[in-house]
């Protein structure tokens, strides 16, 4: 990076201080230079949230190369929520450490399906859901916007229940590799939490999915957790509100087979026929530009309690580290 633009870097940092500051790289006229944004957060020390209106001011003056913002008495280690942003763009994220003055960068990378750090909007059970589909039928779904702690409102509106058949899926009520499940979990008013069905063959495009077993299995993210794959039964099922099946999806046809048939339109595939006998065995027995992201509040009960799904915008905050299991007081997150 240029001198003049870590020195106009720098001094930002300094005049926010102890506040996080940020700012965007923009490429003027084959020149990049440095526009300091504003901060939006409630809590400006510890995360930034970079104003819509001055990222759409700084893309009329140019091409938006880099994403900017301080880390007040802390290095310049990208924290998990840097991370899983930086990855969600397409443009590098410059982070200094202030006031020591160092810059570090870290460049948008492809994320696996399994092991991600959650970070709520951005790395959640949506997120996990929409990225396999995408991989493995390769279907694009719009970014959906919401307000935070949705699924607390009962009068609010059910953003599974009242979005699916627009997003492309229809009900069904047996499900078959490719479905989503859609289940409520914690103190809720609405089915909160999604995964992906992958029945008895947990497999993962260029990924070693480390399940053993006839399954049923399901690709799913909780608050606080590593994305998984999980033998599914049980509390799962009785959680169940919703079994969801892509509109496109045929008969008979493995979904990485459709994949391959896609050209110019979306589509998508499932495994057809009926579950296995082992499988059936197992099921008896048993998302504009919102900005920032929440990690959700503790719960007083032994349940799960789950966060909204979708994307957020420019943020930044420390996330949950994975925890080997839910226990008392843990916040789930979609």
């Amino acid at each position: 990076m240029e001198q003049h633009l870590i020195d106009a870097i720098r001094a930002h940092a300094a005049a926010e201080y102890p506040a996080e500051s940020c700012g965007l790289l923009v490429q003027i006229d084959g020149r990049p230079r440095y526009i300091p944004c504003r901060n939006l957060s409630d809590q400006p020390g510890d995360r930034f949230e970079l104003s819509p209106e001055d990222y759409a001011a700084a893309e009329d003056l140019g091409e938006i190369v880099g994403i900017v913002h301080s880390h007040p008495d802390a290095t310049s280690r990208a924290s998990p929520a840097d991370v899983a942003l930086c990855n969600a763009g397409d443009v590098p994220w410059h982070i200094l450490s202030w006031p020591e003055g160092d810059l570090n960068t870290i460049r948008p990378a492809p994320v696996p399906l399994l092991g991600r750090e959650f970070v709520h909007g951005v790395q959640d059970c949506w997120q996990v859901c929409a990225d396999w589909y995408r991989r493995e039928w390769g279907l694009e779904f719009p970014e959906y916007g919401r307000a935070d702690r949705w699924w607390e409102d009962a009068r609010g509106e059910s953003l599974y229940e009242a979005r699916y058949a627009a997003a492309g899926f229809y009900r069904v009520d047996e499900p078959r590799r490719g479905d989503m499940f859609v289940m409520r979990v914690g103190r809720t008013a609405h089915p909160n939490h999604a995964g992906i069905y992958l029945g008895a063959d947990p497999s993962l495009p260029g990924e070693a999915a480390q399940a053993f077993g006839p399954g049923p299995f399901l690709l799913h993210h909780l608050h606080g957790r590593c994305s998984e794959i999980i033998v599914f039964g049980g509390q799962w099922l009785e959680r169940t509100a919703l079994i969801l099946r892509y509109k496109e999806a045929r008969d008979g046809c493995d979904g990485r087979e459709q994949g391959r048939e896609m050209t110019t339109h979306r589509s998508g595939g499932a495994a057809g026929g009926s579950m296995k006998k082992q499988e059936q065995q197992y099921i008896g027995s048993i998302h504009a530009f919102p900005i920032g992201y929440e990690t959700g509040q503790s719960n007083d009960q032994p349940e799960l309690r789950e966060q909204e799904c979708g994307l957020a915008w420019i943020t930044s905050e420390a996330s949950s580290r994975c925890d080997i299991s839910p226990r008392k007081g843990d916040k789930c997150g979609s």
